[in-house]
């Protein structure tokens, strides 16, 4: 679950308009990524499309510390 301020942008939102405005995970705030959107031959496009999303090393990160801390408690009790 994510905590979230007022005015965070929540994780595959746009953030285009306000690139540091993503919310954070349980550990570490998710950043905003950009896209070009895919033109094509007659219709080449420069329009940009950012979504807050977290790297996927926080990702990693996040469920060893989850997944350690529970096998902690098992084996202390």
């Amino acid at each position: 679950m994510e905590s979230r301020s007022d005015t965070c942008t929540e994780r595959n939102h746009d953030c285009t308009k306000h690139r540091h405005s993503c919310c954070r995970g349980k550990m570490f705030k998710d950043k905003c990524t950009c896209f070009y959107k895919e033109g094509n031959d007659t219709s080449p496009t420069d329009d940009e499309i950012c979504t807050c999303q977290q790297v996927w090393y926080h990702t990693l990160a996040e469920e060893v510390i989850d997944k350690g801390t529970k096998l902690l408690k098992f084996w202390i009790g």
